[in-house]
């Protein structure tokens, strides 16, 4: 910490960690945490809050807003008079550590703010998630790296929200208010806007005139304070002073609302520059913050170098190209810059090429001494390559294809067994009938089991297919070719008699089923439009399956 010791340090009621405090930090104000502390006496009262009406909003107003030591005295003595409490423990136990967490004795410590150990217990609990007991230092100081380049980040994304944006509302149209917006943060900004809200609610007492006055709330509010009081604000116009008895700005680092309302109510159009501290300003990029965070010193990096003398350069260049004699002044300077770079450089590269030539003359030397004969590589330096190139953002060069353009492209789907397009092989309907299709596309559906059984009434197939095929040509010569009458009814007969065969139990055979088409293919004859004949199949082909 380059010497400097904390203002103010918060932790809980240790006392090996308060008597360490003590002797290392000499100057440093130890406080317990007020959040800790007021809620286990809560959890202590019990049903004392709720027996005693009242008490708990009298209890709340003393030790958040009691003013000055004396009046936080009187009145927690006032209370315990009033309602009967002596013999409440956890209330004399509070008035004996009273002077390590009660906010009033610290008002004038600056810490922003803070009341309570938060921000070091969520950090401990990110701490305790990645880093074991068992775990070495060095993963230890690997999260801590985490930790800090986590809170670097959220702070830069800070600083740029509150320089590249503004806030979109505005509580009043005075002129500090736009003051404040322009130099503050965005955070800080919407406290201050708080604190100027508040200033509609107050009103002005003149005790002595440019010198002291009373502020305090006013009657016709609804919000209305449990005690009436008045906050006394000595000014010092001269000198450009505002000091309240809250000491809100030496505690939180802005003016509270006692003050600004002092300030309009002088009229006063600007706030002193002082009382806007560094810490809540916004931060602007310049070259010496980047200098100051730089990490890898600037002699071993040729490109942080180039970075450095880019952004200086930049920034001069702005400024030169405004008027026309600061351009000249550039162009004149800039020539002389160049030469003395370019005597510099030469000057450089002289000296380093002597001083290899010594090197070379010396290894030269002890090899010939040594009769060993080795090679000399000359010293190279070591040069940051520019990093590979990422495929940009936009549309591809490639343009993308309409749906018809991907349809036509995608493989069409057909069946292994039939071939056709229309559905695949899972949901075929002729897996019955035996194709005579290429050996590539050919997919056999009998099983292993079934090929012995139709061997052997292969040849009792043959000869039922050769008399049926020679009983049907007899008929169909006898009954002639012609459609009409009764010969079309008894085609249809016939072939509902074809079609209703094998319907009723298991179906038939691979023979039988041949033997059925061969016989469908006799009665086409008897059929001269082709649009019924394929009707008719059909339908038998649906019977079939």
């Amino acid at each position: 910490m380059n010497g400097k010791q904390p203002k103010t340090i918060i932790t809980d009621q240790d006392g090996a960690m308060r008597a360490a405090i003590k002797n290392i930090f000499i100057e440093a104000k130890n406080r317990n945490c007020f959040f800790h502390i007021v809620s286990k006496a809560l959890k202590r009262s019990g049903s004392l809050f709720k027996k005693r009406q009242g008490l708990y909003d009298i209890y709340n107003d003393i030790i958040h807003n009691s003013l000055t030591e004396e009046e936080f005295e009187f009145l927690w003595e006032d209370m315990i008079q009033v309602f009967n409490l002596q013999d409440i423990n956890f209330l004399r136990n509070m008035w004996e550590i009273r002077k390590t967490f009660i906010p009033m004795y610290f008002k004038t410590n600056f810490c922003p703010f803070i009341q309570s150990t938060a921000l070091s217990e969520g950090t401990n609990s990110r701490f305790k998630k990645n880093v074991g007991p068992q775990y070495s230092i060095r993963s230890f100081l690997t999260e801590y790296e985490r930790v800090m380049d986590t809170i670097q980040n959220l702070e830069q994304h800070d600083d740029h929200e509150s320089r590249t944006k503004r806030p979109s509302r505005m509580w009043s149209h005075y002129c500090i208010e736009y003051q404040a917006v322009r130099l503050y943060n965005n955070k800080i900004f919407k406290k201050f806007q708080f604190q100027l809200s508040k200033t509609n609610e107050l009103e002005v007492e003149e005790i002595e005139r440019m010198k002291c006055y009373a502020v305090f709330q006013s009657k016709n509010v609804i919000n209305k304070e449990i005690r009436h009081r008045k906050y006394l604000v000595i000014l010092d116009l001269d000198s450009e002073e505002f000091t309240c008895i809250c000491c809100m700005f030496q505690k939180d680092g802005i003016l509270c609302s006692h003050v600004l309302k002092i300030i309009l109510h002088l009229k006063i159009s600007r706030i002193p520059e002082k009382y806007i501290i560094q810490r809540w300003r916004k931060k602007q990029m310049t070259t010496d913050n980047i200098k100051r965070k730089s990490i890898i010193p600037v002699s071993e990096s040729s490109v942080l170098r180039f970075n450095i003398l880019s952004r200086k350069f930049c920034e001069i260049t702005s400024r030169g190209a405004k008027t026309i004699p600061a351009y000249e002044f550039l162009m004149e300077e800039a020539d002389k810059i160049n030469e003395k770079l370019n005597d510099l450089i030469d000057n450089d590269n002289e000296v380093g090429v002597d001083e290899v030539n010594n090197d070379q003359d010396a290894n030269m030397n002890d090899n010939s001494k040594n009769n060993v004969v080795q090679d000399e590589r000359l010293p190279e330096e070591d040069f940051i390559e520019d990093p590979d190139i990422t495929n940009s953002k936009g549309r591809p060069r490639q343009r993308y294809k309409t749906i018809r353009e991907q349809i036509a492209e995608q493989e069409s789907y057909h069946c292994s067994h039939c071939g056709r397009t229309d559905h695949t092989f899972p949901t075929c309907p002729f897996k019955h009938i035996e194709f005579d299709l290429p050996r590539k596309k050919k997919r056999k559906v009998q099983n292993i089991n079934q090929k012995s059984s139709d061997d052997q009434n292969k040849s009792t197939g043959k000869q039922a297919a050769t008399s049926s095929a020679a009983a049907s040509k007899r008929k169909s010569q006898k009954k002639g070719q012609t459609i009409g009458g009764k010969k079309k009814e008894d085609g249809g007969k016939q072939f509902k008699q074809y079609s209703m065969m094998n319907t009723k139990g298991k179906r038939g055979g691979k023979d039988e089923i041949k033997i059925k088409i061969q016989k469908c293919v006799l009665l086409r004859s008897k059929f001269k439009y082709l649009n019924l004949y394929d009707y008719f199949c059909g339908c038998f082909f649906f019977v079939m399956t």
